[in-house]
């Protein structure tokens, strides 16, 4: 679409009937600074996409491991393992997305990246409060 409007043309994108002749027809060599910062915009949102997507599939596997916790004899519940790995996960991943954040081409993806900060940040809160309590 931002292709067709930079270029003041419009074209099918069906594989059966987009050739390459029609491209060629097209005469995009005229565009070619536009479209080099068009591609180039789509790469890095696409580079943000996809660090968006880590980043909640690394949270959809990561699991908090807990023990029984026996005083006396008496089992009293349940206390958090070493949290480590999760800390570190955790801050990397939000620095990542302070970088994202930051970016000229997070616009698609600013909700997502709010989202995944404001997740993050609660999830750090929890972690101290758990370890501080136990």
């Amino acid at each position: 679409k931002q292709l067709m409007d930079l270029t003041g043309t419009s074209f099918d994108m069906n594989p059966k009937t987009f050739t390459l002749g029609k491209l060629f027809s097209m005469q995009l060599e005229k565009f070619s600074e536009q479209i080099a910062e068009l591609s180039g915009a789509a790469v890095k949102e696409l580079t943000i996409e996809k660090g968006i997507n880590d980043i909640a599939d690394t949270w959809r596997l990561t699991r908090f491991e807990v023990a029984k916790y026996i005083k006396g004899g008496t089992e009293r519940g349940f206390v958090l393992r070493t949290t480590d790995e999760i800390q570190l996960t955790l801050e990397d991943q939000m620095m990542n997305l302070s970088s994202m954040s930051a970016s000229r081409f997070v616009g698609p993806f600013l909700d997502q990246t709010q989202k995944w900060e404001k997740l993050m940040s609660t999830i750090a809160e929890v972690i101290a409060v758990w370890m501080k309590v136990q």
